[in-house]
Order: C-alpha cells, then structure tokens, then sequence
C-alpha cells in the first residue's frame, strides 16, 4: 500500500519491490488511465495519486522503446464500437515512405 498522498513514481517502486521487477524492465515501464477499455492518459512520474478519479483504471505496462513521435490509441471491440473489452494501449507510428509523393501530376 501506499498513501493517497505519493506521486506515481512511488507507486512503481513499491510495485519493482512487491513483484521483484528488475531495473532494466522498470526503465521501460509506462503508467496510463483507461476508461471504459479506452485509453484516457499517460501518468508522469511527478503525477500525483489523489488525481487519479475512481472509475479509472490503471495499468502499468513495460512498452518497448521506440523513436516514434505519434501513436495512436487502439482499443478492442466486438463488432460494434460500443461492445469495447479488454486492455487499450498505444501503437507507434512508423514513417515508412520518405519519397514525397505530388497528387495530380500527370507521368
């Protein structure tokens, strides 16, 4: 446990404690709300836990590095948008293409 009064870096060193996480894993590990299986927003370190509302849920993750300046948040449904279950997270952006292409230009 920890008091409503820590930040959310005091939550994950009791966690690295509790479940014996090593610190190569806990560098890469990312904090973020979600609301109704969506992703609502990463948690700095410095964010405090009295700012964390009660329908919201939590989840610690470790996410891969990567360079990648967008992401987009992605969330699982069942046929229709609104049925949303399981776990949200964020997925990088790549640029794949670095040849601009001219739209309308005849060959």
């Amino acid at each position: 446990m920890i008091p409503r009064t820590a930040v959310v870096s005091d939550l994950l060193e009791a966690l690295q404690r509790k479940a014996n996480i090593s610190d190569e894993v806990m560098e890469k590990v990312r904090v973020f709300e979600a609301h109704n299986n969506k992703f609502y927003k990463a948690l700095a370190p410095d964010y405090g836990i009295l700012g964390i509302h009660d329908y919201l849920t939590v989840y610690v993750a470790a996410w891969p590095e990567d360079d990648s300046v967008k992401k987009i948040s992605v969330f699982h449904f069942d046929k229709e948008p609104a049925k949303v279950h399981g776990i949200p997270f964020m997925f990088p952006l790549k640029e794949v293409c670095s040849i601009p292409l001219k739209l309308g230009s005849k060959r």
